[in-house]
């Protein structure tokens, strides 16, 4: 079923305007009344004091043929910010009632370029002070548009807050590679560890991380050589990566530790096992296989800054000792 008006008015404007410029408004009257006469209309634009009208007629009269439109172009001129609303009207001449009004909006930007600055501050409140106060001052520079200086406050009653809105974008179900499925399971294990210690895991959430997390486990271990170690593409490649070994390793313990998907601790005990392997006698770890997404290894300066790998490597293992009570790897202790 179709419906719509005989006899209405349409309005056809920018989004936005800068204060001060013209700009063109067309205005149109529809005419589709049954008889197949056509219509004379009086169109109409009522503007607030902050819009004048810059070329053109507040009120014109047209003649509408039947089952076509006819109209008119204004120039406006916007003198002040912010949205400016407006109306538009046409009346048919002689037909009583045949008549339609719209209103539209106008977002009214200021001249030049935006500036803004931020004050950042921690009210500590308690028990025996639960109110506190703090003056912020916010100078205001010169050579300011008139008019266009406006502030906004924004409370948080978590200090992460700001930090983690839109958590939930994070979620991701883990694909690719294996060092491209490390990279997008880890965050779900990261996201749901943190809104469970604030309590803010929501079911429908919980589900879609555990469901995240049971793909993203299952499709990591076919990435898996028979020493226990861990590579991009598995047993296509001639061996294991140290890194990508010890990441698996260390977000295998934390998905153990959630209670969320149950991981095979002797998985873990034997990618454990290959990393102690790995260790020389100063302590450092040897860089075995290779990484192709280097944001994995968190901006450092690759394989060969043996510091940063032996410190990543002793984490994973320190952490899979400490959340995996079934992890037996000889020489751990004495690794670590």
């Amino acid at each position: 079923m179709r419906v719509f008006k005989p006899f209405f008015v349409e309005v056809r404007l920018p989004y936005s305007a800068v204060r001060g410029e013209d700009l063109e408004v067309s205005l149109a009257v529809f005419n589709y009344v049954p008889g197949g006469d056509a219509v004379a209309a009086d169109l109409a634009i009522d503007l607030p004091e902050e819009l004048e009208l810059a070329g053109g007629n507040a009120t014109v009269r047209v003649q509408v043929p039947h089952g076509e439109a006819a109209g008119a172009t204004v120039r406006l001129r916007p003198t002040g910010l912010g949205t400016l609303r407006f109306r538009v009207s046409a009346r048919a001449v002689g037909v009583a009632g045949l008549e339609d009004v719209m209103e539209r909006a106008l977002l009214v930007r200021a001249e030049g370029f935006e500036v803004r600055e931020t004050r950042n501050l921690v009210l500590e409140l308690s028990e025996a002070a639960p109110f506190a106060s703090h003056a912020v001052s916010l100078p205001v520079p010169g050579g300011v548009v008139d008019g266009s200086v406006r502030g906004s406050v924004s409370v948080v009653g978590d200090i992460m807050g700001p930090t983690i809105q839109g958590l939930e974008r994070l979620l991701r179900i883990p694909s690719g590679c294996g060092e491209q499925n490390m990279i997008s399971l880890a965050p779900n294990v990261h996201v749901g560890q943190y809104l469970a210690s604030v309590g803010r895991l929501r079911p429908d959430v919980r589900r879609r991380i555990t469901n995240n997390m049971i793909i993203g486990y299952g499709r990591q271990l076919t990435y898996r050589h028979s020493d226990g170690s861990f590579s991009a593409f598995g047993k296509q490649d001639r061996e294991g990566s140290t890194w990508l070994t010890a990441f698996v390793l260390k977000t295998f313990a934390e998905v153990h530790a959630s209670g969320l998907v149950a991981v095979d601790a002797s998985v873990l005990s034997a990618a454990a096992k290959w990393l102690v392997s790995l260790q020389g006698r100063q302590g450092a770890f040897a860089a075995r296989g290779s990484v192709i997404h280097q944001e994995m290894m968190g901006g450092v300066g690759g394989d060969a800054d043996r510091s940063a790998l032996t410190s990543y490597v002793a984490a994973a293992l320190a952490q899979a000792r400490r959340d995996v009570a079934g992890l037996h790897a000889e020489g751990l202790d004495a690794a670590l």
